[in-house]
């Protein structure tokens, strides 16, 4: 395949360019110069995939805190096995956010050497994925 141009990409692919900028940023779209590596970027099929497994894991955690909410609601009281439930999914929640950030921030700290670069890369990564769980009512 090879290399081609951003927008050729965007538009092969059918993403909008602001999509793409994010998927640039999150490293899942490598760049050469403003060129796109077709052979190392990830396929809307992989994406697609990606979208739908973390759709579904929360989905599944939102039907378990729901299940514990309307027990509480109808019995006045939770059991403890309904608090372990929701304890898992909140930690798989947690866990899964935390264990991206390795995936984003990979691409843009492998070429820098200035350490302080790094480490205002890693902390900017952690604190976002911090305040995306902090303001998440679902978890």
């Amino acid at each position: 395949m090879g290399l081609i141009a951003k927008s050729e990409w965007t538009r092969r692919n059918g993403f909008s360019r602001a999509y793409v900028s994010k998927l640039v940023k999150q490293g899942k779209i490598p760049l050469r110069g403003n060129l796109v590596d077709e052979d190392k970027a990830i396929s809307r099929k992989e994406l697609q995939n990606q979208f739908l497994e973390a759709k579904l894991k929360n989905e599944q955690t939102k039907g378990e805190i729901l299940e514990a909410k309307t027990a509480a609601i109808e019995r006045q009281y939770v059991s403890a096995e309904a608090v372990r439930k929701v304890a898992k999914a909140r930690e798989r929640i947690i866990r899964e956010t935390l264990l991206q950030i390795p995936d984003r921030v990979s691409t843009l700290i492998a070429p820098l050497k200035d350490a302080a670069q790094i480490h205002e890369i890693l902390t900017n990564e952690m604190r976002n994925a911090l305040f995306e769980l902090s303001n998440n009512t679902q978890i």
